[in-house]
């Protein structure tokens, strides 16, 4: 596909994410950072003429700003624990377990996108309720993008794969029971949490280092500003 078609394409997707509400703001092509200069929340956006103006320039991968969307995704990464056994231990399988110890089950009717690695589960947020961004904290394999954070919209795509929509409704409105278990985790050390089976202890040791590094990549937030952000320009293939 021609960079002019991907660019199209990829202007479409982001047109339809800011139509529902979501914050919508360029990331390097095939790529997961910002092709923001600075402030990349700042720089997300709704407005249907900017957002032609930038995916016209290149075709940029979507980056969603969670906060000002409003939004809580669930990160559901699956990993492959060891060669022999041939298990997988995956988020769905973790946040099952969550919402078991709820007696409830993960709902299935919201916004989903399959990524390269796993699933996004999107909810919306009261508009008085705010909850931090969270790696690894409601268990192995689970990752939670709010405020401060953002995500990979769907239509991107990397090296390992494309982002898409495979449940295309609204988002469902945060369950009770995740925003208290989030809620608890956050008030916690993640040392703390309760694993879902003792088998998973291995990957959960690995989560957390995991996450480590990655709360540098997702938890800073630049001050916002009025004026009109630059892109970084990335040859594009």
């Amino acid at each position: 596909m021609s960079g002019y078609a991907r660019g199209d394409r990829l202007m479409r997707a982001a047109l339809q994410l800011a139509a529902r509400g979501m914050h919508v703001f360029p990331l390097r092509p095939r790529n997961k950072r910002p092709a923001v200069r600075q402030d990349w929340e700042g720089a997300a956006t709704l407005d249907p003429d900017v957002i032609r103006r930038i995916w016209r320039a290149a075709p940029y991968n979507i980056g969603i700003a969670t906060g000002p969307s409003g939004l809580l995704v669930v990160d559901l990464d699956s990993a492959r624990e060891g060669s022999t056994a041939g298990r997988v231990c995956d988020g769905r399988r973790t946040l099952a377990a969550v919402a078991r110890a709820a007696d409830t089950a993960i709902p299935r009717a919201t916004f989903t996108v399959a990524t390269p690695r796993g699933e996004h589960l999107y909810f919306r947020l009261p508009q008085d309720v705010r909850v931090s961004s969270t790696v690894g904290r409601l268990g192995p394999h689970v990752d939670t993008r709010a405020a401060g954070g953002y995500v990979v919209g769907p239509g991107s795509v990397l090296a390992n794969g494309r982002y898409r929509v495979v449940a295309s409704v609204d988002p469902l409105p945060v369950p009770g029971w995740l925003l208290a278990r989030l809620r608890h985790a956050q008030g916690n050390d993640a040392s703390r949490v309760v694993l879902p089976t003792g088998r998973d202890t291995s990957a959960y040791v690995s989560a957390v280092v995991r996450g480590e590094a990655d709360k540098v990549a997702v938890a800073l937030v630049g001050q916002r500003n009025q004026t009109l952000f630059g892109l970084q320009r990335d040859s594009v293939t």
